[in-house]
């Protein structure tokens, strides 16, 4: 098994209150919490109105299975910063 973690830190300028923030980022936890392989957590500065970091966490057979599912959606090419193989099984 192959795991790799993501963490995103996103900016949310002019966010007023955490009502506001989890209606913007809740998008995000539904799109890609739905994946049976995929586990999605807000992580990261949650006392701050401006600012979130999210981590994802994808289990998969392989290496190239857990870094797709990780950038699913999101058009990218190769793993951005913030991409960590956790480990793996021969």
């Amino acid at each position: 098994m192959h795991i790799g973690i993501l963490t995103l830190s996103i900016s949310l300028p002019g966010c007023r209150s955490l009502k506001e923030k989890r209606q913007r980022m809740g998008g995000l936890h539904e799109r890609f919490g739905r994946h049976p392989a995929v586990a999605v957590c807000e992580s990261g500065e949650l006392d701050r109105l401006e600012a979130s970091e999210w981590t994802f966490v994808a289990v998969a057979t392989s290496g190239p299975k857990v870094e797709a599912l990780l950038r699913r959606d999101r058009g990218q090419g190769p793993a951005r910063r913030g991409w960590a193989r956790a480990g793996s099984d021969p």
